[in-house]
């Protein structure tokens, strides 16, 4: 790699401490062994044993979504093995100058295109830029092709969550202690160069749209909803933890005024290693049809918000919209955006709306969020921490969401 091109490694990055700890952990199990130069290591037979069977697997079963199936349902795919990969062409985050935005033709040529490559498989006619744009006209009922010229910045952000879409189906149902899955991997933490690529970070280290997404479902202790059929909103409580979680679930439904129809809660203990299961209903101690499977008139909600909480405050959240993906684009749905310091030199930004709000993501200059690309209830709100990343001195931006045409400014206020 040329020196103008290379990206400069950060040897004290969080990244790179985790590399080392990782690394340390490989070395004691003898899975490596060291050989006392410098970035050379051997491996043991496990090692290559390990290599051998996520090799097999990976060429031997379909991938999730690579060849443009219909909606993507991982309940039908085999996912029983050590491997699985969602193909896609992901976009790097906002800020990056050209890098992840749309390049327009001059007078005439090609249609535009997003900056970077794309990935295809050998011999194919598509490539995975085309089986995302599948998904989106899937998912959200938008036919890229047009909105790429029409609206190149709303073409991008429909990509990015056609991809969280995909990462949240598959992951959340893989997490399920009965879905027969031992784990999944991820084929590329990060980019080897600028512009769209497989990571789900950037080539700077930046964390990309599916990162916020996959972060979340992969936390110790996490929510997981999905509609399960005639059974309505399944609730998945797990805990991989070492530690019992006692405290509350908290189950609120809204209606689709924005009115809060239930709010229950429910004392619960979660045990170390272990999960639990609820239906909607069970939670809510009558039928409601909140997911308006059985399409006893029109729907009626809007969305359900459980939310884990313990003496410690809250412990997982995860925010169901009912009705799926496909959602009108308003003309606001209220967001609104305020930064502080939370204590010296630690900045959040309180991220709040009157709708429901899909997919809100922070836009953010010099400061990179801890969360993003999440979902709000009506009236919902999030506090995100954010992270210094240059040389700002205070945090500014924007914060969208997908089903908004208007993008609130992030004020700051003194405290």
């Amino acid at each position: 790699m040329s020196t103008d091109t290379a990206v400069e490694w950060d040897e004290t990055s969080e990244l790179e401490r985790a590399r080392r700890a990782f690394r340390a952990e490989l070395l004691d199990a003898g899975l490596l062994v060291d050989t006392s130069v410098a970035g050379l290591y051997g491996r043991s037979g496990l090692f290559e044993d390990i290599l051998d069977g996520i090799d097999a697997v990976v060429r031997a079963e379909p991938q999730v979504g690579q060849h443009l199936e219909p909606a993507l349902d991982p309940r039908i795919t085999v996912c029983r093995g050590l491997a699985r990969r969602v193909p896609r062409i992901l976009d790097p985050p906002v800020g990056r100058g050209d890098r992840g935005r749309i390049r327009q033709p001059r007078g005439g040529g090609p249609p535009p295109t997003v900056e970077g490559g794309r990935a295809a498989g050998i011999g194919a006619s598509w490539d995975f830029e085309d089986v995302r744009d599948h998904y989106v006209r899937t998912l959200f009922g938008e036919e890229a092709s047009i909105v790429r010229w029409s609206d190149p910045e709303r073409y991008l952000a429909l990509g990015r969550a056609a991809v969280c879409e995909a990462f949240a189906a598959t992951l959340s149902y893989w997490r399920r202690p009965d879905s027969g899955c031992d784990g999944a991997l991820v084929l590329a933490l990060r980019d080897l160069e600028p512009g769209a690529g497989w990571g789900v970070l950037d080539s700077d280290g930046r964390s990309k749209a599916p990162w916020f997404v996959m972060r979340r479902m992969s936390l110790p202790v996490a929510v997981l909803l999905a509609e399960d059929g005639l059974d309505g909103l399944r609730i998945d409580a797990v805990n991989d933890s070492d530690n019992t979680v006692v405290g509350e679930l908290r189950v609120q439904v809204h209606t689709r005024t924005g009115a809060r129809a239930f709010d229950v809660t429910e004392l619960v203990t979660l045990a170390g290693h272990a999960a639990r299961r609820w239906s909607l209903d069970t939670v809510l101690g009558r039928f409601t049809d909140a997911t308006h499977v059985h399409r006893f008139g029109p729907r009626g909600y809007e969305s359900v918000t459980v939310t884990l909480s313990s003496e410690g405050g809250v412990v997982a959240e995860s925010v169901h919209l009912v009705g799926g993906p496909a959602r009108a684009l308003e003309r606001t749905v209220g967001l609104t955006a305020v930064a502080r310091q939370a204590a010296p030199g630690d900045w959040v930004v309180d991220v709040g709306t009157d709708g429901a709000a899909q997919y809100v993501h922070l836009e953010l200059r010099g400061f990179e969020p801890a969360d993003s690309w999440f979902h709000l209830p009506p009236g919902g709100a999030r506090i995100v921490p954010v992270r210094r990343t240059g040389t700002a001195d205070a945090v500014t931006g924007h914060v969208r969401a997908l089903n908004s045409v208007a993008v609130a400014p992030v004020v700051q206020v003194c405290t």
